[in-house]
């Protein structure tokens, strides 16, 4: 079984995240949904650690497209990516 971590863009349509998934922000202000389980394989495309250089990170979370990680738990794979819970304020009075 592997840890799969998913950071899909907010302003793109749910494909592996939900509407629901809990947002998490980067550095630059773009929100991502997230969410995080194990699974039998992994996913094509994903970022293995046991296949890179072990010291190396994993690439950054793209605004542009979903980013999946395999192997470290749910909360490591996300710092690693740059992001951190979002904060949302209500605007409303």
């Amino acid at each position: 079984m592997f840890r799969v971590t998913v950071a899909e863009p907010a302003n793109h349509p749910p494909e592996l995240t939900s509407a629901e998934s809990p947002l998490w922000v980067d550095r630059h202000g773009n929100l991502y949904r997230v969410a995080s389980g194990l699974q039998a394989d992994v996913p094509p495309g994903a970022w293995l650690a046991s296949e890179q250089d072990p010291t190396a990170p994993p690439p950054p979370a793209n605004p542009t497209f979903t980013t999946v990680l395999a192997g470290p738990c749910g909360l490591s794979a996300l710092a690693a990516l740059g992001l951190e819970p979002a904060v949302l304020h209500d605007t409303d009075p």
